[in-house]
């Protein structure tokens, strides 16, 4: 299978058999760099294609041979909530047994429909003790750099960076008692 992100590749230099031959198929095009042709998977598109290479024979003859190439399209890291700001959390939320550990942070909400499911979120820069498990980061506080990468074989992996903030809401306590009349 090739990306529809790969390269053109030269078609007359996969020519085992009688070389001179016509090569025909959608991605199929003559190379402008020298005469011979090429299959380009963005001009082909996503999908199997039937590439077919035919020669004639100085007596007359004919031979035909075709293939199938598959095309797979690059997969989707695009997220969405880029410099958002998220809470605001009351800090016992942060707490567990008496230990500041972090609200779990579903990733998943930065997903758009379109985004590929499957990928690696990595901390690129986060407050001490942030860690992710499966797609939830248990976060404390503070401001976040995360990445998201994917790979769809045989394309090279894609990633986007989002940067945002999980706000801690004040609390606003007051003690009567301290009152001395």
């Amino acid at each position: 299978a090739l990306c529809i992100t790969s390269p053109c590749i030269d078609l007359d230099d996969l020519v085992t058999g009688t070389p001179n031959g016509i090569f025909t198929g959608q991605g199929v095009q003559l190379d402008p760099a020298h005469p011979e042709y090429r299959f380009c998977p963005a001009a082909a598109g996503v999908g199997v294609h039937a590439v077919t290479y035919t020669v004639n024979s100085p007596d007359g003859c004919t031979g035909t041979f075709t293939r199938n190439i598959v095309v797979v399209d690059q997969c989707n890291a695009t997220i969405t909530g880029n410099n958002s700001n998220f809470g605001c959390y009351q800090t016992d939320q942060f707490a567990e047994g008496g230990a500041v550990i972090g609200i779990r942070f579903e990733l998943s909400r930065f997903y758009l429909p379109t985004t590929t499911r499957g990928g690696i979120w990595t901390i690129i820069s986060s407050p001490a003790g942030a860690f992710i498990a499966n797609e939830t980061l248990i976060a404390p506080p503070g401001c976040y750099s995360l990445q998201y990468s994917v790979t769809c074989d045989p394309c090279a992996p894609v990633n986007s960076v989002i940067n945002f903030r999980i706000l801690e809401k004040p609390t606003p306590v007051f003690d009567l008692s301290l009152i001395h009349i």
